[in-house]
Protein backbone atom coordinates (compact mmCIF):
# COMPACT_ATOMS: atom_id res chain seq x y z
CA UNK A 1 0.00 0.00 0.00
CA UNK A 2 2.60 2.37 0.61
CA UNK A 3 4.60 1.69 -2.68
CA UNK A 4 0.89 2.01 -4.37
CA UNK A 5 0.81 5.81 -2.51
CA UNK A 6 4.25 6.36 -3.43
CA UNK A 7 4.33 5.67 -6.93
CA UNK A 8 1.06 7.92 -6.91
CA UNK A 9 3.30 10.51 -5.54
CA UNK A 10 5.69 10.89 -7.42
CA UNK A 11 3.19 11.01 -10.65
CA UNK A 12 2.23 14.01 -9.22
CA UNK A 13 5.58 15.68 -8.36
CA UNK A 14 6.65 15.19 -11.80
CA UNK A 15 3.56 17.68 -12.95
CA UNK A 16 5.35 20.68 -14.20
CA UNK A 17 4.68 24.19 -12.58
CA UNK A 18 3.56 25.70 -15.41
CA UNK A 19 1.02 23.20 -16.25
CA UNK A 20 -0.08 22.88 -13.09
CA UNK A 21 -0.68 26.50 -13.88
CA UNK A 22 -2.08 26.57 -16.61
CA UNK A 23 -4.70 23.89 -15.22
CA UNK A 24 -5.51 26.72 -12.15
CA UNK A 25 -6.20 28.99 -14.81
CA UNK A 26 -8.48 27.08 -17.39
CA UNK A 27 -10.58 25.96 -14.38
CA UNK A 28 -10.69 30.15 -13.21
CA UNK A 29 -11.78 30.88 -16.68
CA UNK A 30 -14.02 27.78 -16.93
CA UNK A 31 -15.80 28.92 -13.55
CA UNK A 32 -16.17 32.61 -14.82
CA UNK A 33 -17.41 31.89 -18.05
CA UNK A 34 -20.62 29.69 -16.35
CA UNK A 35 -20.33 33.07 -14.16
CA UNK A 36 -21.03 35.42 -17.27
CA UNK A 37 -24.25 33.07 -18.46
CA UNK A 38 -25.83 33.07 -15.59
CA UNK A 39 -25.11 36.85 -15.13
CA UNK A 40 -26.36 37.32 -18.63
CA UNK A 41 -29.54 34.94 -18.02
CA UNK A 42 -30.38 37.12 -15.23
CA UNK A 43 -29.59 40.62 -17.07
CA UNK A 44 -31.90 39.28 -20.08
CA UNK A 45 -35.36 38.34 -17.71
CA UNK A 46 -34.58 42.02 -15.92
CA UNK A 47 -34.66 43.79 -19.21
CA UNK A 48 -38.25 41.53 -19.87
CA UNK A 49 -38.93 42.80 -16.61
CA UNK A 50 -38.35 46.89 -17.37
CA UNK A 51 -39.95 47.01 -20.61
CA UNK A 52 -43.02 48.62 -20.33
CA UNK A 53 -45.07 49.98 -24.16
CA UNK A 54 -47.76 52.34 -24.46
CA UNK A 55 -50.61 51.03 -24.30
CA UNK A 56 -52.84 54.12 -25.91
CA UNK A 57 -51.19 53.83 -29.57
CA UNK A 58 -53.32 51.41 -32.01
CA UNK A 59 -52.23 51.92 -35.23
CA UNK A 60 -51.33 49.37 -37.67
CA UNK A 61 -47.91 47.71 -37.38
CA UNK A 62 -47.85 49.52 -33.79
CA UNK A 63 -45.97 47.61 -31.09
CA UNK A 64 -48.10 44.08 -29.07
CA UNK A 65 -47.58 42.80 -26.05
CA UNK A 66 -46.51 38.94 -26.94
CA UNK A 67 -46.39 35.88 -24.72
CA UNK A 68 -42.61 34.50 -26.19
CA UNK A 69 -42.59 31.83 -23.51
CA UNK A 70 -45.21 29.15 -22.73
CA UNK A 71 -48.02 28.54 -20.62
CA UNK A 72 -47.52 30.92 -17.42
CA UNK A 73 -44.64 33.04 -18.80
CA UNK A 74 -45.49 37.13 -18.96
CA UNK A 75 -46.27 38.85 -21.69
CA UNK A 76 -43.51 41.09 -23.24
CA UNK A 77 -43.70 43.97 -25.71
CA UNK A 78 -42.56 42.69 -29.03
CA UNK A 79 -39.76 45.08 -30.06
CA UNK A 80 -37.55 44.57 -26.93
CA UNK A 81 -36.03 41.70 -29.28
CA UNK A 82 -34.69 44.27 -31.50
CA UNK A 83 -32.46 46.15 -28.57
CA UNK A 84 -31.49 42.85 -27.39
CA UNK A 85 -30.37 41.18 -30.79
CA UNK A 86 -27.94 44.42 -31.63
CA UNK A 87 -26.70 43.92 -28.10
CA UNK A 88 -25.92 40.43 -28.74
CA UNK A 89 -25.22 40.85 -32.70
CA UNK A 90 -27.53 38.24 -33.80
CA UNK A 91 -30.57 37.80 -35.61
CA UNK A 92 -34.06 39.18 -34.07
CA UNK A 93 -34.96 35.38 -34.44
CA UNK A 94 -32.20 34.05 -32.22
CA UNK A 95 -32.99 36.72 -29.57
CA UNK A 96 -36.39 35.67 -29.83
CA UNK A 97 -35.07 32.20 -29.05
CA UNK A 98 -33.15 33.66 -26.13
CA UNK A 99 -36.33 35.36 -24.64
CA UNK A 100 -38.26 32.48 -24.76
CA UNK A 101 -35.92 30.17 -23.26
CA UNK A 102 -34.86 32.60 -20.51
CA UNK A 103 -38.87 33.30 -19.67
CA UNK A 104 -39.47 29.27 -20.00
CA UNK A 105 -36.89 28.69 -17.71
CA UNK A 106 -37.54 30.94 -14.96
CA UNK A 107 -41.46 31.13 -15.15
CA UNK A 108 -42.06 27.30 -16.04
CA UNK A 109 -38.93 25.79 -14.80
CA UNK A 110 -38.58 27.24 -11.18
CA UNK A 111 -35.75 24.29 -9.58
CA UNK A 112 -34.36 24.03 -12.63
CA UNK A 113 -33.67 27.82 -12.30
CA UNK A 114 -32.40 27.60 -8.83
CA UNK A 115 -30.11 24.94 -9.97
CA UNK A 116 -28.89 27.10 -12.95
CA UNK A 117 -28.46 30.40 -10.84
CA UNK A 118 -26.97 28.30 -8.83
CA UNK A 119 -24.23 27.37 -11.20
CA UNK A 120 -24.44 23.62 -10.60
CA UNK A 121 -26.25 23.44 -14.08
CA UNK A 122 -25.18 24.78 -17.43
CA UNK A 123 -27.58 27.38 -19.06
CA UNK A 124 -27.40 25.26 -22.53
CA UNK A 125 -28.57 22.52 -20.81
CA UNK A 126 -30.96 23.94 -18.83
CA UNK A 127 -32.12 25.53 -22.25
CA UNK A 128 -32.17 22.27 -23.83
CA UNK A 129 -35.09 20.87 -20.93
CA UNK A 130 -37.33 24.11 -21.90
CA UNK A 131 -37.11 23.00 -25.35
CA UNK A 132 -37.86 19.26 -24.97
CA UNK A 133 -41.07 21.23 -22.81
CA UNK A 134 -41.90 23.91 -24.57
CA UNK A 135 -45.23 22.31 -25.69
CA UNK A 136 -47.14 21.41 -22.30
CA UNK A 137 -49.29 23.03 -19.87
CA UNK A 138 -47.41 24.86 -17.36
CA UNK A 139 -49.04 22.26 -14.24
CA UNK A 140 -47.50 19.57 -16.73
CA UNK A 141 -44.07 21.52 -16.98
CA UNK A 142 -44.05 21.84 -13.56
CA UNK A 143 -44.08 17.54 -13.23
CA UNK A 144 -41.26 17.89 -15.52
CA UNK A 145 -39.30 20.41 -13.26
CA UNK A 146 -39.51 17.90 -10.39
CA UNK A 147 -38.46 14.64 -12.28
CA UNK A 148 -35.61 16.49 -13.82
CA UNK A 149 -34.48 17.92 -10.76
CA UNK A 150 -34.42 14.64 -8.96
CA UNK A 151 -32.41 12.98 -11.74
CA UNK A 152 -29.90 15.75 -11.74
CA UNK A 153 -28.88 14.82 -8.17
CA UNK A 154 -27.93 11.47 -8.69
CA UNK A 155 -26.99 11.16 -12.94
CA UNK A 156 -25.33 12.67 -15.19
CA UNK A 157 -27.07 15.26 -17.80
CA UNK A 158 -26.76 13.34 -21.06
CA UNK A 159 -28.53 10.47 -18.90
CA UNK A 160 -31.27 12.92 -18.11
CA UNK A 161 -32.12 13.96 -21.01
CA UNK A 162 -32.74 10.69 -22.49
CA UNK A 163 -35.53 10.81 -19.77
CA UNK A 164 -36.37 13.89 -20.68
CA UNK A 165 -39.19 12.91 -23.69
CA UNK A 166 -40.61 10.21 -21.39
CA UNK A 167 -41.29 12.41 -18.71
CA UNK A 168 -42.90 14.68 -21.47
CA UNK A 169 -45.04 12.20 -22.64
CA UNK A 170 -46.06 10.89 -19.11
CA UNK A 171 -46.95 14.65 -17.70
CA UNK A 172 -49.89 14.86 -20.52
CA UNK A 173 -50.78 11.87 -22.86
CA UNK A 174 -53.23 13.88 -23.93
CA UNK A 175 -51.10 16.23 -25.02
CA UNK A 176 -48.58 14.20 -26.51
CA UNK A 177 -51.46 12.24 -28.82
CA UNK A 178 -52.05 15.65 -30.32
CA UNK A 179 -48.93 16.56 -31.05
CA UNK A 180 -48.26 13.25 -33.10
CA UNK A 181 -51.07 14.30 -34.98
CA UNK A 182 -49.58 17.48 -35.63
CA UNK A 183 -46.43 16.23 -36.75
CA UNK A 184 -48.37 14.20 -39.25
CA UNK A 185 -49.18 17.55 -40.67
CA UNK A 186 -45.71 18.73 -40.50
CA UNK A 187 -43.42 16.81 -42.57
CA UNK A 188 -40.74 18.28 -44.40
CA UNK A 189 -37.66 17.79 -47.00
CA UNK A 190 -34.81 20.67 -46.82
CA UNK A 191 -31.49 20.72 -48.87
CA UNK A 192 -29.41 22.69 -47.53
CA UNK A 193 -26.87 24.99 -48.74
CA UNK A 194 -23.74 24.11 -50.05
CA UNK A 195 -20.30 23.42 -48.06
CA UNK A 196 -17.43 22.34 -49.42
CA UNK A 197 -19.11 20.81 -52.87
CA UNK A 198 -21.78 19.14 -51.14
CA UNK A 199 -25.46 19.48 -49.70
CA UNK A 200 -26.88 18.80 -46.67
CA UNK A 201 -30.29 16.79 -46.82
CA UNK A 202 -33.10 17.20 -43.76
CA UNK A 203 -36.32 15.45 -43.29
CA UNK A 204 -39.30 14.73 -41.27
CA UNK A 205 -40.79 11.42 -42.55
CA UNK A 206 -43.73 9.63 -41.37
CA UNK A 207 -42.41 6.09 -39.99
CA UNK A 208 -43.67 4.63 -42.97
CA UNK A 209 -42.53 6.58 -45.52
CA UNK A 210 -38.68 6.80 -43.56
CA UNK A 211 -38.59 3.29 -43.64
CA UNK A 212 -39.11 3.03 -47.19
CA UNK A 213 -36.96 5.31 -48.47
CA UNK A 214 -34.21 3.78 -45.94
CA UNK A 215 -35.14 0.88 -47.88
CA UNK A 216 -35.31 2.06 -51.46
CA UNK A 217 -31.72 3.96 -50.98
CA UNK A 218 -30.69 0.52 -50.16
CA UNK A 219 -31.95 -1.32 -53.22
CA UNK A 220 -30.43 1.42 -55.81
CA UNK A 221 -27.08 1.53 -53.74
CA UNK A 222 -26.90 -2.20 -54.29
CA UNK A 223 -27.53 -1.30 -57.89
CA UNK A 224 -24.61 0.57 -58.51
CA UNK A 225 -20.69 -0.72 -58.79
CA UNK A 226 -19.35 -1.18 -55.67
CA UNK A 227 -16.17 1.06 -55.88
CA UNK A 228 -17.08 3.28 -52.94
CA UNK A 229 -18.13 2.97 -49.21
CA UNK A 230 -21.90 1.63 -48.81
CA UNK A 231 -23.10 5.06 -47.22
CA UNK A 232 -21.45 6.94 -50.32
CA UNK A 233 -23.42 4.68 -52.33
CA UNK A 234 -26.63 5.20 -50.67
CA UNK A 235 -25.70 9.25 -51.03
CA UNK A 236 -25.14 8.31 -54.67
CA UNK A 237 -28.87 6.65 -55.15
CA UNK A 238 -30.42 9.52 -53.81
CA UNK A 239 -29.20 11.61 -56.64
CA UNK A 240 -29.83 8.71 -58.95
CA UNK A 241 -33.88 8.77 -57.97
CA UNK A 242 -34.00 12.96 -58.02
CA UNK A 243 -31.86 12.82 -61.71
CA UNK A 244 -34.59 10.08 -62.89
CA UNK A 245 -37.37 12.09 -62.24
CA UNK A 246 -35.88 15.19 -63.99
CA UNK A 247 -35.05 12.47 -66.98
CA UNK A 248 -30.88 13.42 -66.37
CA UNK A 249 -29.37 10.72 -65.33
CA UNK A 250 -29.41 6.46 -65.81
CA UNK A 251 -29.35 3.84 -63.28
CA UNK A 252 -27.18 0.58 -63.72
CA UNK A 253 -30.01 -1.77 -62.67
CA UNK A 254 -28.71 -5.45 -62.33
CA UNK A 255 -28.42 -7.58 -64.85
CA UNK A 256 -31.89 -9.86 -64.64
CA UNK A 257 -33.31 -11.65 -67.49
CA UNK A 258 -36.11 -9.14 -68.98
CA UNK A 259 -38.75 -12.36 -68.70
CA UNK A 260 -38.28 -11.52 -65.01
CA UNK A 261 -38.76 -7.69 -65.26
CA UNK A 262 -42.93 -7.42 -64.61
CA UNK A 263 -44.70 -3.74 -65.73
CA UNK A 264 -46.20 -1.48 -63.56
CA UNK A 265 -49.33 -3.74 -63.63
CA UNK A 266 -47.57 -6.76 -62.99
CA UNK A 267 -46.99 -8.61 -66.53
CA UNK A 268 -43.75 -9.31 -67.89
CA UNK A 269 -42.32 -7.09 -70.52
CA UNK A 270 -38.85 -6.04 -71.95
CA UNK A 271 -35.80 -5.03 -69.54
CA UNK A 272 -36.23 -1.61 -68.16
CA UNK A 273 -35.15 1.73 -69.35
CA UNK A 274 -32.33 3.25 -68.29
CA UNK A 275 -34.08 5.74 -66.35
CA UNK A 276 -33.73 5.91 -62.86
CA UNK A 277 -36.54 4.96 -59.97
CA UNK A 278 -38.54 6.88 -58.12
CA UNK A 279 -38.46 5.67 -53.78
CA UNK A 280 -42.35 5.95 -53.41
CA UNK A 281 -43.36 3.53 -55.66
CA UNK A 282 -40.55 0.91 -55.01
CA UNK A 283 -41.44 1.49 -51.40
CA UNK A 284 -44.91 -0.46 -52.64
CA UNK A 285 -43.33 -3.08 -54.75
CA UNK A 286 -42.82 -5.15 -51.27
CA UNK A 287 -45.10 -3.07 -48.87
CA UNK A 288 -44.61 -6.15 -45.95
CA UNK A 289 -41.06 -6.01 -46.48
CA UNK A 290 -40.37 -2.44 -46.12
CA UNK A 291 -42.66 -1.70 -43.31
CA UNK A 292 -42.40 -4.56 -40.81
CA UNK A 293 -38.21 -4.78 -41.53
CA UNK A 294 -38.70 -8.42 -43.30
CA UNK A 295 -35.99 -9.50 -45.61
CA UNK A 296 -37.30 -8.93 -48.95
CA UNK A 297 -36.94 -11.01 -51.95
CA UNK A 298 -34.44 -10.76 -54.33
CA UNK A 299 -37.25 -10.21 -57.07
CA UNK A 300 -38.59 -7.39 -54.68
CA UNK A 301 -35.81 -5.14 -55.94
CA UNK A 302 -35.91 -6.35 -59.34
CA UNK A 303 -39.58 -5.46 -59.23
CA UNK A 304 -38.73 -2.14 -57.86
CA UNK A 305 -36.45 -1.14 -60.25
CA UNK A 306 -38.33 -1.83 -63.15
CA UNK A 307 -41.95 -0.25 -61.91
CA UNK A 308 -39.33 3.00 -61.06
CA UNK A 309 -37.79 3.36 -64.71
CA UNK A 310 -41.28 3.32 -65.90
CA UNK A 311 -42.44 5.89 -63.78
CA UNK A 312 -39.56 8.10 -64.53
CA UNK A 313 -40.74 7.53 -67.88
CA UNK A 314 -44.40 9.35 -67.01
CA UNK A 315 -42.86 12.00 -65.28
CA UNK A 316 -40.63 13.31 -67.17
CA UNK A 317 -42.28 12.35 -70.74
CA UNK A 318 -38.72 13.05 -72.18
CA UNK A 319 -39.11 16.90 -71.19
CA UNK A 320 -36.72 17.80 -67.91
CA UNK A 321 -37.97 20.11 -65.63
CA UNK A 322 -37.33 23.55 -65.62
CA UNK A 323 -36.29 25.46 -63.06
CA UNK A 324 -33.85 28.46 -62.08
CA UNK A 325 -30.25 28.62 -60.66
CA UNK A 326 -28.61 31.85 -60.17
CA UNK A 327 -24.83 31.14 -60.21
CA UNK A 328 -22.45 34.54 -59.12
CA UNK A 329 -18.88 34.27 -60.68
CA UNK A 330 -16.05 37.09 -61.33
CA UNK A 331 -14.96 37.44 -64.64
CA UNK A 332 -11.38 37.40 -63.38
CA UNK A 333 -12.01 33.68 -62.24
CA UNK A 334 -13.21 32.36 -65.87
CA UNK A 335 -9.17 31.56 -67.67
CA UNK A 336 -7.91 29.64 -64.07
CA UNK A 337 -11.43 28.21 -62.43
CA UNK A 338 -9.54 26.08 -60.28
CA UNK A 339 -8.89 29.27 -57.83
CA UNK A 340 -11.95 30.47 -58.22
CA UNK A 341 -14.83 30.52 -56.15
CA UNK A 342 -18.91 30.72 -57.82
CA UNK A 343 -21.53 31.63 -55.50
CA UNK A 344 -24.98 29.68 -55.89
CA UNK A 345 -27.73 31.47 -54.79
CA UNK A 346 -29.95 30.80 -52.41
CA UNK A 347 -27.42 27.48 -51.88
CA UNK A 348 -23.70 28.52 -50.95
CA UNK A 349 -20.80 28.43 -52.68
CA UNK A 350 -18.59 26.12 -54.48
CA UNK A 351 -15.42 26.54 -56.63
CA UNK A 352 -15.48 27.87 -59.72
CA UNK A 353 -14.76 24.57 -61.59
CA UNK A 354 -17.29 22.86 -59.96
CA UNK A 355 -19.92 25.38 -61.79
CA UNK A 356 -20.01 22.86 -64.66
CA UNK A 357 -21.37 20.14 -62.72
CA UNK A 358 -24.04 22.31 -60.54
CA UNK A 359 -25.36 23.79 -64.31
CA UNK A 360 -25.03 19.94 -65.85
CA UNK A 361 -27.86 19.59 -68.24
CA UNK A 362 -29.09 23.30 -67.47
CA UNK A 363 -29.30 26.56 -70.22
CA UNK A 364 -27.31 29.22 -69.08
CA UNK A 365 -27.76 32.53 -69.60
CA UNK A 366 -25.13 35.06 -68.63
CA UNK A 367 -26.30 38.38 -66.84
CA UNK A 368 -23.63 40.75 -65.68
CA UNK A 369 -24.69 42.68 -62.68
CA UNK A 370 -25.65 46.08 -63.42
CA UNK A 371 -24.52 49.25 -62.85
CA UNK A 372 -26.34 50.73 -60.06
CA UNK A 373 -25.08 54.82 -61.15
CA UNK A 374 -26.80 53.77 -64.53
CA UNK A 375 -30.52 53.56 -63.34
CA UNK A 376 -32.57 56.51 -63.79
CA UNK A 377 -34.20 57.46 -60.66
CA UNK A 378 -38.72 56.84 -60.03
CA UNK A 379 -41.03 59.21 -59.02
CA UNK A 380 -43.26 55.97 -58.35
CA UNK A 381 -43.68 54.33 -55.11
CA UNK A 382 -43.34 51.05 -56.23
CA UNK A 383 -39.63 49.57 -56.87
CA UNK A 384 -38.90 48.85 -60.73
CA UNK A 385 -37.97 45.12 -61.06
CA UNK A 386 -34.40 46.06 -62.41
CA UNK A 387 -33.75 48.57 -59.56
CA UNK A 388 -34.87 45.27 -56.56
CA UNK A 389 -32.18 43.41 -58.11
CA UNK A 390 -29.79 45.45 -58.13
CA UNK A 391 -30.21 46.65 -54.64
CA UNK A 392 -30.33 42.65 -53.22
CA UNK A 393 -26.79 42.51 -55.22
CA UNK A 394 -25.22 45.64 -53.19
CA UNK A 395 -26.90 44.59 -50.29
CA UNK A 396 -27.90 40.95 -50.07
CA UNK A 397 -29.39 40.86 -46.52
CA UNK A 398 -31.62 42.59 -44.22
CA UNK A 399 -30.01 45.84 -43.53
CA UNK A 400 -31.11 46.24 -39.84
CA UNK A 401 -27.97 45.75 -37.07
CA UNK A 402 -27.06 42.10 -37.72
CA UNK A 403 -29.85 41.29 -39.99
CA UNK A 404 -29.74 37.76 -41.17
CA UNK A 405 -32.45 37.34 -43.67
CA UNK A 406 -31.99 37.18 -47.38
CA UNK A 407 -32.92 40.62 -49.52
CA UNK A 408 -34.78 39.12 -51.74
CA UNK A 409 -36.96 37.82 -48.64
CA UNK A 410 -37.70 41.47 -47.41
CA UNK A 411 -39.23 44.58 -47.83
CA UNK A 412 -37.75 47.47 -50.16
CA UNK A 413 -37.92 49.94 -47.48
CA UNK A 414 -37.43 53.61 -48.35
CA UNK A 415 -34.76 54.79 -46.36
CA UNK A 416 -36.47 58.45 -45.83
CA UNK A 417 -40.27 57.94 -45.85
CA UNK A 418 -41.71 58.43 -49.32
CA UNK A 419 -43.56 61.62 -49.84
CA UNK A 420 -46.44 61.25 -52.07
CA UNK A 421 -47.12 64.86 -52.31
CA UNK A 422 -43.31 65.21 -53.83
CA UNK A 423 -43.26 67.18 -57.29
CA UNK A 424 -42.62 65.30 -60.02
CA UNK A 425 -39.01 64.65 -60.79
CA UNK A 426 -37.84 63.97 -57.36
CA UNK A 427 -36.93 60.72 -57.64
CA UNK A 428 -37.43 59.36 -54.45
CA UNK A 429 -37.39 55.78 -55.38
CA UNK A 430 -33.54 55.44 -56.18
CA UNK A 431 -30.65 53.29 -54.50
CA UNK A 432 -29.72 55.79 -52.30
CA UNK A 433 -32.81 56.09 -51.18
CA UNK A 434 -33.63 52.24 -50.61
CA UNK A 435 -32.80 49.37 -48.80
CA UNK A 436 -34.33 45.51 -47.39
CA UNK A 437 -35.94 45.09 -44.27
CA UNK A 438 -37.54 41.96 -42.83
CA UNK A 439 -40.70 42.64 -42.11
CA UNK A 440 -40.17 42.74 -37.99
CA UNK A 441 -37.39 45.32 -38.79
CA UNK A 442 -39.93 47.65 -40.83
CA UNK A 443 -42.18 47.71 -38.09
CA UNK A 444 -39.57 48.09 -35.43
CA UNK A 445 -38.06 51.09 -37.91
CA UNK A 446 -41.86 52.49 -38.10
CA UNK A 447 -43.31 52.03 -34.27
CA UNK A 448 -40.63 51.45 -32.49
CA UNK A 449 -38.36 54.72 -32.37
CA UNK A 450 -35.74 53.20 -34.37
CA UNK A 451 -33.80 55.76 -36.58
CA UNK A 452 -32.46 55.38 -39.70
CA UNK A 453 -30.19 57.64 -42.29
CA UNK A 454 -28.29 56.27 -45.25
CA UNK A 455 -25.23 58.95 -45.73
CA UNK A 456 -23.94 57.05 -48.61
CA UNK A 457 -25.27 54.26 -50.73
CA UNK A 458 -25.58 50.57 -49.11
CA UNK A 459 -24.47 52.29 -46.07
CA UNK A 460 -27.05 52.81 -43.01
CA UNK A 461 -26.59 54.43 -39.38
CA UNK A 462 -28.59 53.63 -36.25
CA UNK A 463 -29.54 54.91 -33.58
CA UNK A 464 -32.12 52.65 -31.56
CA UNK A 465 -34.21 53.76 -28.81
CA UNK A 466 -31.88 53.36 -25.77
CA UNK A 467 -29.52 55.25 -27.90
CA UNK A 468 -26.87 52.67 -29.19
CA UNK A 469 -25.47 53.74 -33.28
CA UNK A 470 -24.56 50.98 -35.17
CA UNK A 471 -23.13 51.43 -39.04
CA UNK A 472 -24.54 48.53 -41.32
CA UNK A 473 -22.96 48.07 -44.46
CA UNK A 474 -23.15 44.74 -47.30
CA UNK A 475 -19.61 43.82 -45.15
CA UNK A 476 -21.65 43.67 -41.93
CA UNK A 477 -22.70 45.78 -38.27
CA UNK A 478 -20.42 47.90 -36.00
CA UNK A 479 -21.44 48.95 -33.32
CA UNK A 480 -20.67 53.03 -33.48
CA UNK A 481 -21.64 54.43 -29.78
CA UNK A 482 -22.87 53.20 -26.60
CA UNK A 483 -24.80 55.50 -24.51
CA UNK A 484 -23.44 56.57 -21.25
CA UNK A 485 -23.89 54.16 -18.82
CA UNK A 486 -26.10 54.73 -15.78
CA UNK A 487 -24.17 55.96 -12.53
CA UNK A 488 -25.54 52.97 -10.56
CA UNK A 489 -23.99 49.84 -12.55
CA UNK A 490 -25.95 47.70 -10.26
CA UNK A 491 -24.57 44.46 -12.25
CA UNK A 492 -21.10 45.37 -11.21
CA UNK A 493 -21.89 45.70 -7.36
CA UNK A 494 -20.32 42.65 -5.31
CA UNK A 495 -22.23 41.02 -2.35
CA UNK A 496 -21.23 41.81 0.88
CA UNK A 497 -18.92 38.78 2.22
CA UNK A 498 -20.97 36.44 4.71
CA UNK A 499 -20.95 37.41 8.47
CA UNK A 500 -18.64 34.70 10.53
CA UNK A 501 -20.78 33.47 13.14
CA UNK A 502 -20.62 34.44 16.50
CA UNK A 503 -18.25 32.10 18.86
CA UNK A 504 -20.63 30.19 21.22
CA UNK A 505 -21.64 31.63 24.74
Amino acid sequence: MSQSRTSIAASIAVVPAVLSDAYSAFEHAHAAKRADEVAELIALCRVCDAYAISDTTVVEGCERLVRFGGDGTPEVGEFVVAELAALMRCGTDTARAQVRRALNLRHRHPQLWEATVAGLVPVWQAFLVTDACAGLAQDACLWVDAQVAIASCLQPFPRVMRQVEGWVLAADPAAAAERAAQAESSRYVRVEGIVDGACGVSARLSAGDGLALDDALTVVAAALPVVEDHEVRRATALGVLARAVLGQDALLAPEVPAEELPTAQGSTSEAPTSEAPSALVLAAAAPSAVMLGAERPATAAHDGLAVLGRLGDHLTAGQPRRATVVVHINRVDLPAPERGVAEVERWGHVLASQVREVLSGCQVTVRPILDPEALAPSDAYEVPEVMRFALHQRNPVDVFPFGTRAARACDTDHTQPFDAGAPPGAGQTNLTNLGPLARFSHRVKTHGGWQVTQPTPGTYCWRSRAGYEYTVSAAGTVMARRPTAPGDRWWLREEPPPLEPEPPA
